[in-house]
């Protein structure tokens, strides 16, 4: 820090963070049930708000639902701009980052807000899927149609306790009031392929 270099936190055991790594984010190499905590590289902590207030029902939600057993899939609808992001984000970096990321051993998210929510914006989630191979370990990303790799990413992601957070799927959704009656689907065969086998069996 003194020459003045970047320094990132890799944890490799199980111990107390130092307080000058508060809000940082940090790799986890712990072992956990003789598997690695593996944890990619955060696209939406940094829409953690530093203090939430009024939300502790829906933290408390999330909780719940990540302890939940039972759930396979878990989606957050609601308006535009009423903070869905932020609280996702502050549930991470308080709830699961800063007491050493507790029950999970992969992580992995992404926000496709990116691609904006206009008909006329790019509607694939290849990027994702391509990274998000490579992240859980498969062999080549880019091998097979759309819907397999896909389903591939979910058999990945079934092999460890896995919270995988996709944020601001809507440029991928039929919007509002199709006319064909596709509202709310997704329109890539990827995801789809992802939501409807984690759906399934997770």
């Amino acid at each position: 820090r003194s020459l003045p270099k970047p320094v990132i936190p890799i944890r490799i055991d199980d111990c107390q963070l130092p307080a000058s790594f508060d809000g940082r984010d940090v790799i986890e190499l712990r072992l956990v049930g003789g598997d690695r905590v593996k944890i990619a590289p955060s696209r939406i902590l940094r829409h953690s708000p530093p203090i939430l207030f009024g939300r502790e029902t829906w933290l408390d939600e999330l909780d719940a639902a990540w302890n939940d057993q039972h759930l396979n899939l878990y989606t957050l609808v609601a308006w535009g701009g009423v903070g869905k992001t932020s609280l996702v984000a502050h549930w991470v970096a308080e709830r699961l980052m800063r007491p050493g990321w507790p029950g999970v051993e992969r992580y992995f998210d992404w926000s496709f807000y990116s691609q904006g929510t206009g008909e006329s914006r790019q509607t694939s989630a290849d990027l994702f899927i391509s990274e998000a191979l490579k992240f859980f370990g498969d062999p080549d990303p880019t091998v097979g149609s759309a819907w397999e790799r896909g389903e591939r990413l979910a058999g990945l992601t079934r092999k460890h306790r896995t919270l995988l957070v996709l944020d601001g799927i809507e440029p991928l959704q039929y919007p509002p009031g199709d006319k064909a009656g596709m509202a709310g689907r997704l329109k890539d065969p990827g995801l789809e392929a992802l939501v409807q086998s984690l759906a399934a069996k997770n």
